[in-house]
């Protein structure tokens, strides 16, 4: 059995965040942004997910510094983010996903891993780890 989770899906590529709805939606309550900053909005009025998604390189914001910012404001949701990337990523970028114990998903990955994954994420977090 799994569990529902609301998820977060923060990418600037309009495509990639319809594809992991699509994944996504019939097992989970998907809630999916382009603008980080919106996503951002969210979080800090208080809203809550059990999994966020959020692309390493974003225009406006890498998602490193996205990440830093969640940690700021509610740090049990900075720990169940999972970062995305499909690329080789930057030595800063790099250097502070290493000093972070955060998931990396690298694209391109399947629905069986991008849902495996979201419930290895709550798991982790019911059991406490």
């Amino acid at each position: 059995m799994s569990l529902r989770a609301r998820v977060l899906v923060v990418d600037d590529e309009p495509a990639i965040c319809a594809i992991i709805v699509r994944i996504l939606r019939a097992e989970h309550d998907v809630f999916a942004t382009t603008d980080v900053t919106d996503a951002l909005s969210r979080i800090h009025a208080g809203e809550r997910f059990d999994v966020i998604l959020s692309d390493v390189m974003m225009p406006v914001m890498l998602g490193t510094a996205f990440h830093a910012a969640v940690s700021a404001i509610d740090p049990a949701q900075a720990r169940r983010l999972v970062f995305v990337t499909a690329s080789r990523l930057s030595e800063g970028v790099a250097a502070y996903l290493s000093t972070v114990p955060n998931v990396v998903l690298e694209k391109p990955f399947g629905p069986s891993a991008l849902l495996a994954l979201v419930q290895g994420v709550i798991v982790s977090e019911i059991d406490g780890e």
